[in-house]
């Protein structure tokens, strides 16, 4: 029990102690609660702006002391020159060199195309040869696995082809292709029998 009370006689003097020093930092006002804690406050951090970070406020500075980078110059920029063409006698580079060939006339796009020509020639195959006396048929398969029978004067491909023979190796075919300058040109294929 005399233990508590000196704790208590203790406490009442700090109080008092506090209560002196706010009304010394008012200067005659009123005290409040907060003012010594706002002194307490001060005094600590107050205590932070000693010398101790002189180490860092030294690597600064010699950081900042250090030789600046060098940067080279831009590359001198050299005068474009420019070029006059003089071959007017030449041929003009803009002109195709090949020009369209006079009688071979274009495909008949007005005829009835038949089943086969919707296919690429490259991709149809020759699977097979029938005969019927005079009569003979080459049995082609498509690439959705139909199987057509076509005979000498049928077309086929996209290239307007059309069949000139049927052996028991191959079938010959002619094309009617576009020569890149206006004009048609025809060209030879075969299909070979795939076994």
């Amino acid at each position: 029990m005399h233990s508590l009370i000196e704790q208590t006689r203790f406490g009442d003097r700090a109080l008092r102690g506090i209560r002196r020093t706010s009304r010394i930092i008012t200067a005659g006002g009123t005290c409040s609660a907060v003012t010594p804690l706002l002194v307490l406050f001060m005094l600590l951090i107050g205590g932070c702006t000693g010398g101790e970070y002189g180490d860092l406020e030294a690597y600064v500075q010699d950081v900042k002391s250090r030789q600046k980078g060098h940067v080279a110059p831009l590359p001198e920029v050299k005068p474009y020159e420019t070029f006059a063409y003089q071959a007017h006698a030449q041929r003009d580079p803009f002109l195709p060199l090949v020009t369209a060939v006079e009688g071979l006339e274009a495909p008949d796009v007005g005829r009835k195309r038949e089943a086969l020509e919707q296919f690429d020639r490259d991709a149809l195959k020759y699977v097979g040869q029938m005969q019927k006396q005079d009569d003979n048929w080459a049995l082609v398969k498509a690439p959705d696995d139909t199987v057509y029978k076509v005979q000498v004067g049928s077309h086929l491909g996209r290239n307007h082809g059309e069949i000139l023979a049927i052996s028991e190796s191959d079938i010959l075919v002619e094309e009617t292709v576009s020569d890149g300058a206006g004009g048609w040109t025809k060209r030879k294929a075969a299909l070979k029998l795939v076994e």
